[in-house]
């Protein structure tokens, strides 16, 4: 917080001593803006990211579609996870399949082979 006090006093400074560098100022304002903490928003994806991709890879290798995979999701989220945290779960979980790619699947230690036959399944 130090730091973007600091920076504010500089900017501040040129722009009442530099005219030419209001633009600057304007255009660092957003680079300046503090964001919310990534990790405190998604700490159920780092808290459950084994069981996540255990899950991905499961419905993978079953070739279940993403929407008939829901209820082994909700499955295993009710015997595995705490009941706060199963809504959260199957959304990351859906979300992770609906994105899965030639680039990413590896992730989840799927071979190619797995993945390609479970990508010509899907809808």
């Amino acid at each position: 917080m130090q730091n973007l006090t600091m920076t504010a006093r500089v900017f501040d400074h040129l722009a009442e001593h530099a005219p030419g560098c209001r633009a600057i100022f304007a255009s660092s304002a957003f680079v300046c803006a503090p964001t919310p903490d990534p990790v405190r928003e998604d700490a159920p994806r780092l808290r459950y990211r084994a069981d996540i991709k255990a899950m991905v890879r499961e419905v993978v290798l079953s070739g279940k579609s993403i929407p008939e995979a829901e209820e082994p999701i909700r499955a295993y989220a009710k015997a595995k996870l705490p009941k706060e945290s199963w809504t959260r779960f199957l959304t990351v979980v859906e979300t992770e399949l609906t994105s899965l790619h030639d680039g990413n699947y590896a992730r989840n230690q799927l071979r190619p082979s797995e993945f390609a036959a479970w990508h010509r399944r899907r809808p």
